[in-house]
């Protein structure tokens, strides 16, 4: 990548991770959750979201042409919910919704003529990581947000092996990302996305 390239690719990425987990937080605390205001994190600036190994991740990838990297977790207290289990699934919805809204607005923006040339760029790439990001993070393995919002929908009965899986579940996404599983489970999905949100 140019030094363009890697400027223009880390904001892009900033502004959707910082939206995503903005998004979280926004709602977490319109369910009667003080906690996100607490810790500082309904808001859109992006230091206040980074996390260093995140960080540091991104870095040393977005370099070979990649860009991966995630951002500190919003916490949150689902006691707060008057549904607890509804809010999980709210909350944990919210970010990838948010991103996909993003990326709407972007294509719109995109489809109407409004950019042309670099700015056209930018937009393209603004589109395909907000989708990449949402896509992803609906993946039912902890500790993405597609796990809280499975955790929701479980009866209470499958509450108990729930969390014995949880414990294992970082071990389980780094496997199923190093043999490759977990792109032919996202691709497909992220590809068809990326037809209706450019074409």
């Amino acid at each position: 990548m140019s030094l363009f390239e890697i400027v223009v690719y880390t904001f892009a990425f900033l502004l959707a991770l910082s939206t995503h987990e903005y998004a979280h937080g926004a709602i977490s605390y319109r369910l009667g959750d003080p906690t996100p205001a607490y810790a500082g994190r309904l808001t859109l600036n992006p230091l206040r979201h980074l996390d260093f190994l995140g960080t540091l991740a991104f870095i040393l990838s977005v370099q070979a042409g990649v860009g991966f990297g995630w951002a500190k977790p919003v916490p949150v207290n689902p006691r707060y919910y008057r549904d607890y289990k509804q809010g999980l699934v709210l909350v944990g919805l919210a970010g990838p919704l948010a991103n996909f809204t993003l990326a709407l607005f972007f294509s719109i923006i995109l489809k109407l003529g409004l950019a042309q040339g670099l700015w056209a760029e930018f937009l393209i790439l603004n589109i395909l990581i907000n989708i990449s990001l949402g896509v992803f993070n609906l993946v039912p393995v902890p500790p993405l947000d597609g796990s809280k919002v499975l955790y929701g929908l479980l009866p209470y009965r499958y509450t108990y092996n729930w969390y014995r899986f949880e414990q294992y579940g970082p071990f389980i996404l780094l496997l199923l990302l190093f043999t490759g599983t977990i792109s032919q489970i996202v691709f497909p999905i992220i590809m068809i996305l990326q037809r209706l949100f450019l074409f």
